[in-house]
């Protein structure tokens, strides 16, 4: 996947300390990471222009709800439009 290593890198949510999210992008393809460093569940706004996309990977066997994390969790998505 190009994009993790030649996109450009953009900070999401930068405003909160308790959860790092950051999106690369590269033509048409985003990829969006997002990182909650508590122990409790948090909120968290996805930008629409992630409605449908794909999960990379996640340190959780499954993500039940990309605009709820998990103590710990993280995950990356893709979408290409």
């Amino acid at each position: 996947m190009p994009c993790c290593y030649i996109m450009v890198y953009r900070t999401v949510n930068n405003e909160r300390s308790d959860i790092f999210a950051y999106m690369r992008t590269l033509d048409s393809q985003k990829l969006i990471v997002v990182c909650n460093f508590t122990e409790q569940e948090k909120d968290f706004a996805l930008p629409e222009i992630f409605e449908g996309a794909e999960r990379v990977i996640g340190n959780y066997e499954e993500t039940a709800a990309f605009n709820l994390l998990r103590p710990y969790e993280a995950y990356a998505l893709s979408i290409t439009k």
